[in-house]
């Protein structure tokens, strides 16, 4: 075999397998057809979420006054709380921020905040998670209040909103995620 007549049969058998490879129907016109090409197809590989726990409820009793009092559990500790939803943001007491082992430096109190007592000033902080019963929120923006500023830790509308739904029938409030 001469090197002119190699290089053709090597040139026919790429096109057969680059024929074979673009157009399986290409070879019904040279009379019989081979066994199908393999298909090669672009895998999509989906990852799910974390597992959150849908439908899971936890129900708070309003007290004598009506405001919705708990405990909440703030990233691994117990925390009474309050829900607030004329607040808009989790705000820490100053004591309860410091129990949890943040603690502010007088210059980071400078977000001013209007609050029902008056103007006051907050530091920005984050927390990795509140849990209200079985009802876990992860990665949750906050406010800590300046010392002797905020009578109770507040629980407010950035993590209300995150549920699925939260509503009051009666002397409850439901809060599911």
């Amino acid at each position: 075999m001469n090197s002119i007549t190699g290089t053709a049969l090597f040139a026919i058998i790429g096109a057969v397998a680059a024929t074979q490879l673009l157009s399986h129907a290409n070879w019904a016109s040279l009379g019989s057809r081979p066994a199908p090409a393999p298909v090669i197809r672009q895998a999509e590989v989906v990852v799910p979420p974390p597992s959150v726990p849908e439908g899971v409820t936890a129900t708070l009793r309003a007290d004598s006054s009506g405001n919705f009092m708990g405990h909440a559990t703030i990233d691994g500790s117990d925390v009474a709380v309050m829900i607030d939803t004329g607040a808009s943001f989790v705000a820490l007491t100053h004591h309860d921020a410091v129990r949890l082992g943040i603690a502010p430096a007088p210059g980071d109190y400078n977000l001013a905040m209007s609050t029902a007592n008056g103007r006051s000033y907050a530091a920005l902080i984050h927390l990795d998670s509140i849990e209200i019963g079985q009802v876990r929120i992860e990665d949750v923006p906050a406010i800590v209040a300046q010392p002797r500023a905020l009578g109770r830790t507040l629980i407010g509308m950035n993590f209300l909103r995150r549920l699925r739904k939260f509503q009051v029938q009666g002397n409850r409030l439901e809060l599911t995620q």
